[in-house]
């Protein structure tokens, strides 16, 4: 009885202790942005917003790794809310290729036919 009493409240309740949709959204695009900025800076200071959306990633996955809370995040704000705790570092990861294949292009004085 305890059991279920537990699984019913948790799942009940798990919306409002996550993060909203569009605060979710609004921290990713904060993120990349910040790492676009300083990647024009210098390289090396996108390890400062890579840090946060290591953050970001570690806690979508230990939600999943959690029986219960897995079960109700994805039951109550679906996989795309997980999956969007991965998306900055995602976009960091492009941002930084893109980056390195310009310089390295540059540095090279090739010219690249797209």
């Amino acid at each position: 009885m305890k059991g279920i009493w537990f699984s019913t409240s948790v799942l009940a309740e798990i919306g409002d202790k996550m993060m909203s949709l569009p605060t979710l959204l609004v921290w990713n695009a904060i993120i990349v942005l910040l790492t676009w900025w300083f990647v024009r800076k210098n390289k090396w200071l996108a390890v400062i917003p890579l840090s946060v959306a290591l953050i970001f990633a570690f806690g979508g996955l230990e939600e999943l790794r959690e029986p219960h809370m897995a079960r109700a995040v994805i039951q109550e704000l679906g996989y795309f809310y997980v999956a969007l705790n991965f998306l900055p570092l995602l976009m960091i990861a492009v941002l930084l290729i893109t980056v390195q294949r310009r310089l390295t292009t540059h540095r090279h004085g090739e010219r690249r036919m797209d």
